[in-house]
């Protein structure tokens, strides 16, 4: 016979498992989408800050150039339908803080 792998463990199942069954564990990430919710509104809202537009699809056009997605992507996370991965987040992130950089720049210090 062949032998299981090592990085395989048995784990031995509890008789006493069923009495502890009832006790249900709260996570906080999915209580009600609330986290999730706020976390797309707070990305949706970094998109209009950083990609001032008319419309929508003006919006996402910049976007979209920006950090090297699709139209359609930037619109699904300006309305919320996906969550935004961290490094799109970041690339935002640092595209404002390049702009706000240059505009000092060109304002002078005050």
């Amino acid at each position: 016979m062949n032998a299981a792998p090592q990085s395989f463990v048995a784990v031995p199942v509890c008789s006493s498992q069923s009495k502890h069954r009832s006790k249900a564990v709260h996570n906080p990430t999915k209580s009600d989408g609330d986290f999730r919710s706020a976390s797309r509104r707070e990305d949706a809202n970094l998109l209009r800050q950083a990609f001032d537009g008319r419309t929508q699809q003006e919006m996402a056009l910049k976007g979209s150039r920006c950090i090297g997605v699709s139209p359609r992507q930037i619109i699904n996370w300006m309305q919320m339908e996906h969550d935004m991965p961290s490094w799109a987040v970041k690339a935002v992130r640092h595209y404002l803080k390049v702009v706000d950089e240059a505009a000092t720049r060109i304002r002078g210090p005050q």
